[in-house]
């Protein structure tokens, strides 16, 4: 599934960009480059605009004209990145994330406070691969009439064709990887979500039925999914990332007992061999004409068709906000301990007592977390800014095999 929906936009509204650049410390937490020089270019190879990252890793906001056809030439230290065609959306911003393998190298400023070991969790992926394993073998075979929501990965594995390797990311970015690549920008809210919860269908379709035995979820190529695995440099619009986010956990299904449907999606035409495929552009139209969500999944998908939320082990059940509890709590300790790692390498968040109290300090240091995450800066702790957190603080696995 390939599509392409950015053409040369000449609007007189303008959209915007930022650059954010970042490397893997020694220890697997995420640390920003400050000092890079990040230079935009137009397609005739005319200088823009020259920016350097902040502390943060990030540029302030560019603002150019709509179009799919700007590039960049990224340089730090002894390294340098050529991006092209990179996209401006009219009236919105798009974020570009470079991201330098690990190489054992520190960039930018010294750490700030003392290393700690990263928290790792074997436990809880030990709990996750049982289920996983579990659910695999009971999907179409039990006898039970009861319905049981699907286990969510906590860690997908892609098959890179071009490069030939495994890589594994987390689901939830896998999903709006996918997303980014297969999901017009200027949709209406109802189509996008409609598409986003066909990917998670199809992913977990790939990971628990067609692929359960192979040591791989799924394949990097289009004949899958558009999953760009290009782990150097990634760009993408917030809008429709903060969706794949929010609905990373639901999917597809019908009202059968451990039964997981092949859900398929097509711009124009689906393949005669679909038993359930949507058509993109006609679901935005249905969209645009005032269709809501789930009239537009079940004129595709059949009339039985329902969203269920599934099962995530490894994530924290509803959201952690500011007074949720005035005794200390465990999972509110792991959120501080995962704080002040992070402020290790980004010293704007602030050290915290780890007392497992849900306080203004703590909304605090969540925000500025969140805001260094390109996440919406809600003080709130949801399932996106918890993802987020285990990947900057080093407690999830390498994205390599």
């Amino acid at each position: 599934m390939n599509n392409c929906y950015c053409v040369e936009n000449n609007s007189t509204n303008e959209g915007s960009l930022i650059f954010q650049s970042r490397t893997r410390n020694f220890d697997n937490t995420i640390l920003p480059i400050s000092g890079a020089t990040i230079t935009i270019k137009d397609k005739d190879g005319n200088i823009l605009s020259v920016e350097e990252t902040d502390e943060l890793g990030k540029t302030k906001e560019i603002f150019l004209k709509p179009s799919n056809q700007y590039n960049a030439e990224i340089k730090y230290g002894e390294y340098k990145i050529n991006l092209e065609n990179i996209k401006v959306y009219e009236e919105q911003p798009n974020i570009v994330e470079t991201n330098l393998p690990p190489q054992g190298i520190r960039f930018g400023a010294p750490l700030r406070g003392p290393i700690r070991e990263p928290i790792i969790i074997d436990k809880k992926f030990k709990q996750h691969k049982e289920l996983d394993t579990l659910m695999k073998s009971d999907i179409k075979s039990s006898e039970s009439n009861e319905i049981h929501p699907f286990n969510i990965p906590m860690i997908f594995t892609v098959y890179d064709v071009i490069n030939k390797k495994n890589l594994k990311v987390p689901f939830i970015d896998y999903i709006a990887n996918v997303a980014d690549n297969e999901v017009g920008k200027d949709w209406h809210d109802n189509a996008i979500k409609a598409n986003i919860l066909a990917i998670i269908s199809y992913a977990l379709f790939k990971h628990y039925i067609e692929n359960k035995d192979k040591d791989y979820d799924i394949t990097s190529s289009t004949a899958d999914q558009d999953y760009d695995p290009e782990i150097i440099a990634s760009q993408y619009n917030p809008r429709v990332r903060h969706m794949a986010y929010d609905l990373f956990s639901e999917y597809l299904r019908k009202p059968l007992p451990n039964d997981m449907q092949l859900y398929e999606y097509r711009q124009w035409s689906c393949p005669s061999t679909s038993k359930y495929c949507m058509l993109q552009n006609k679901a935005n139209e249905m969209a645009q004409k005032g269709a809501s969500l789930m009239k537009i999944l079940r004129y595709f998908y059949g009339e039985d068709t329902f969203v269920e939320k599934g099962v995530a082990l490894d994530y924290p059940v509803g959201d952690l906000v500011e007074g949720i509890t005035t005794k200390p709590r465990p999972l509110v300790i792991e959120l501080q301990q995962m704080l002040n790692i992070i402020s290790n390498n980004y010293p704007t968040i602030n050290k915290l007592e780890e007392d497992g109290i849900f306080g203004k300090k703590t909304v605090e240091a969540v925000k500025n977390f969140q805001y260094i995450a390109n996440l919406p800066m809600t003080g709130k702790v949801d399932m996106s800014t918890w993802i987020k957190l285990l990947d900057f603080s080093g407690k999830l696995p390498s994205p390599i095999v």
